[in-house]
């Protein structure tokens, strides 16, 4: 019985990281639009995820924080899938 019990606290907490996940992805995607329509660059964001990639396992604390996140490559990936052209609609001053 406990060891169904902790197939079952794993599953969950592989689901619930996933969720955690996508979630973040959404974040990004809701950063960078907050970024534009603030008149910033929206690919602030970018160079943030890029300095924090260069750190990588020399910062203890960055890398406890990468644990519960997507990974951050993945992260850069989607906001190069999604360009800027998706955000100029918000960078319009007009």
């Amino acid at each position: 019985m406990a060891e169904a019990d902790a197939r079952q606290m794993k599953a969950v907490t592989g689901m619930l990281a996933s969720l955690d996940r996508q979630a973040k992805f959404r974040a990004d995607k809701a950063s960078e639009t907050y970024l534009a329509r603030s008149g910033m660059n929206p690919m602030a964001l970018y160079a943030v995820l890029q300095r924090m990639a260069a750190l990588g396992a020399d910062s203890a604390g960055l890398a406890a924080l990468c644990k519960t996140l997507p990974p951050l490559d993945a992260r850069m990936d989607r906001i190069d899938e999604r360009g800027y052209g998706a955000l100029k609609a918000y960078t319009s001053r007009e």
